[in-house]
């Protein structure tokens, strides 16, 4: 018994039951995608060649099984071959995320332009695009984790840039809409452009604030509280002053009260993580609540030995 112990692997050198650190968010995400794919390829086919809906959803579910499974092992394929770290796992899953959302834009603008005439040019136009740019916008994740250097918090950053950016271009979008602005195509760019600069402009921050993944989340419930307050609180104005102002001044007061609130919000959740951080602690520190595996043995009435598996919380 003394032996089995003093030979067992430590806990902090033991391999993760799943893989490398990053690897599982590689591996579901791609599974996601693989079934996303599944579900494109299905309703493109079965638009295009209108058959019995029966056998084209068992199809979908069938292609949707082995799709999930073999994206899913190939994003740890993926992950394994490119030596990808944490940071670089999770960059790819998020260009796969973000490359998707542009192309769900890019599918309206499309659609605008071909103006399909039946089903199946309907469902290519609007599937085709999202697919697409979900490969492209991982192959983009993957450059960039191959030719930079990314941690968990800064491609939180990045995702947060992202979610911030599909706002303020969402928000944009409202007020051209109000303004009777013509065509599909000014909207997706405005929306694509907000998307990509946030993108990008939150990975450059990212290599300028030294900031640790915990104290990410807390700028991003900012985020959200601000949007909220600054949204509905300045609906909860216009409707008690009352009035019958200008329905486009409207728009702008509520779009920009709310992106004024997303803005403030995130950089005023990064300042108060920032205040509150432990200066002596290192960035590699567990955060404030964590969940840890504890071993140990007991006894029991006839003196054996039996091992014991716990989980010790801490705050």
């Amino acid at each position: 018994m003394l032996d089995a112990v003093k030979n067992a692997t430590p806990l902090s050198d033991a391999k993760p039951l799943f893989g490398a650190p990053g690897r599982l968010e590689l591996i579901g995400v791609g599974g996601v995608f693989g079934v996303w794919n599944a579900i494109a390829l299905g309703a493109t086919a079965g638009a295009t060649l209108q058959t019995d809906p029966g056998p084209t959803f068992l199809g979908t579910a069938g292609l949707a099984l082995a799709l999930g499974i073999g994206f899913g092992y190939a994003g740890h394929v993926i992950g394994d071959v490119g030596e990808l770290d944490e940071g670089g796992g999770k960059l790819v899953a998020s260009g796969l995320v973000w490359g998707s959302n542009v192309g769900i834009a890019s599918a309206i603008w499309l659609t605008d332009i071909v103006r399909p005439q039946d089903g199946g040019q309907a469902a290519l136009a609007i599937f085709g695009p999202i697919v697409t740019m979900g490969y492209v916008g991982g192959a983009l994740g993957f450059t960039a984790a191959k030719l930079g250097k990314f941690d968990a918090a800064q491609v939180s950053l990045v995702n947060s840039g992202g979610a911030m950016g599909s706002f303020l271009g969402g928000m944009a979008a409202l007020n051209m809409l109000q303004a009777q602005v013509e065509g599909a195509g000014p909207y997706a760019l405005t929306y694509i452009a907000g998307n990509a600069v946030g993108l990008l402009g939150f990975g450059l921050l990212g290599n300028s604030l030294d900031l640790r993944w915990s104290e990410t989340l807390i700028g991003d419930l900012g985020m959200v509280v601000g949007g909220t307050v600054g949204g509905l609180g300045m609906l909860g104005v216009l409707l008690t002053i009352g009035g019958s102002a200008d329905g486009r001044v409207l728009t702008a007061l509520m779009t920009s009260a709310a992106s004024v609130g997303v803005v403030g919000g995130y950089a005023a959740g990064i300042g108060v993580a920032l205040l509150l951080r432990d200066p002596n602690a290192p960035k590699d520190a567990p955060p404030a609540v964590a969940l840890v595996p504890v071993t140990g043995a007991a006894r029991d009435q006839a003196g054996r030995i039996i091992p014991t598996m716990g989980v010790m919380a801490s705050f």
